[in-house]
């Protein structure tokens, strides 16, 4: 699956959805930011629901690095 939340509540949105639509055992993500947006949040929420989060980045120059991301998401 693909979405494009970029905020916290449509993250919160997309993770309240998926049990309504896919069955799994663990949840996987890969995912980038952009630095202008709540990344500290957002990857807060994520953490409390994924077993694990593949970070990335865009060659865009408000693109987050993936250590970055990690750092975040370890708060």
């Amino acid at each position: 699956m693909a979405d494009g939340a970029h905020n916290v509540y449509s993250i919160k949105s997309l993770l309240d959805s998926l049990p309504k639509y896919l069955a799994y055992d663990r949840l996987l993500f890969v995912v980038g930011f952009s630095r202008d947006k709540n990344v500290e949040g957002m990857a807060r929420v994520l953490a409390e629901k994924a077993d694990l989060i593949y970070a990335t980045a865009s060659r865009h120059p408000r693109s987050l690095s993936p250590s970055e991301v990690s750092f975040y998401s370890r708060i």
